[in-house]
């Protein structure tokens, strides 16, 4: 996977909670790599315990890897309820790299959206809106391409 295009840059966050990030191994159906670049509200025991449960459920779902909306939709239906009970949230962005194909597919649920360049271009490119967090309802998180 040497000589990839695309650079991904999160904006910084200067806030007080628990944050992860996992860069999955590459699948293998399809080569593709996915980020998950998650931060839980809280501090302490119950946002280290969130943040464990978000990482295994993103892990349980392999088949939605290439997929970032509809993974960040099943991970927000899996942990809603428990999220919401304690009035916490979480906010993650999803991204899906395929190097063969020269493709990058981004979801968001209420986290600074990623920033991508490119050898040769002038500028970054964000990759769109964070969409709602985690926990606060169900409801669909935008894709980018």
């Amino acid at each position: 996977m040497e000589n990839l295009d695309p650079v991904i840059l999160s904006r910084l966050q200067f806030t007080l909670v628990i944050m992860f990030h996992y860069l999955f191994p590459p699948l293998s159906i399809g080569m593709g790599v996915l980020l998950v670049i998650a931060d839980v509200m809280g501090k302490g025991v119950p946002a280290a315990l969130f943040s464990a449960l978000l990482r295994s459920t993103v892990r349980s779902m392999p088949g939605l890897h290439a997929e970032p909306a509809a993974l960040l939709g099943a991970v927000n239906r899996a942990m809603c309820e428990d999220l919401s009970r304690v009035d916490m949230f979480a906010t993650a962005q999803v991204a899906f790299l395929d190097p063969r194909g020269g493709r990058l597919v981004t979801a968001g649920a209420g986290h600074s959206p990623l920033l991508v360049w490119r050898p040769g271009e002038p500028s970054v490119r964000s990759t769109g809106d964070g969409g709602l967090p985690l926990g606060i309802e169900d409801a669909p998180h935008p894709v980018a391409v």
